[in-house]
């Protein structure tokens, strides 16, 4: 899915965005771990990232970009 979704961006000439983001890349597991015994914490977490990256892709479709969202 990753890799088609990246395929799909350079044909279009776009960027590739996902969730959670690379600014978590390095963290989520240490913080799904921290809330591994909370379902609601973990769904924020989620819900936290998908709002930050609709928010970039938002912004870059604002100034003519094109995106390529890889949930």
């Amino acid at each position: 899915k990753s890799t088609l979704a990246q395929s799909v961006a350079q044909s279009l000439g776009g960027v590739l965005a996902s969730t959670p983001g690379a600014e978590f890349a390095s963290v989520r597991d240490d913080i799904l771990q921290a809330f591994k015994q909370d379902q609601l914490g973990r769904a924020l977490f989620y819900a936290a990232t998908v709002s930050l990256q609709g928010r970039v892709a938002t912004d870059q479709v604002r100034h003519g970009g094109t995106v390529v969202m890889d949930r």
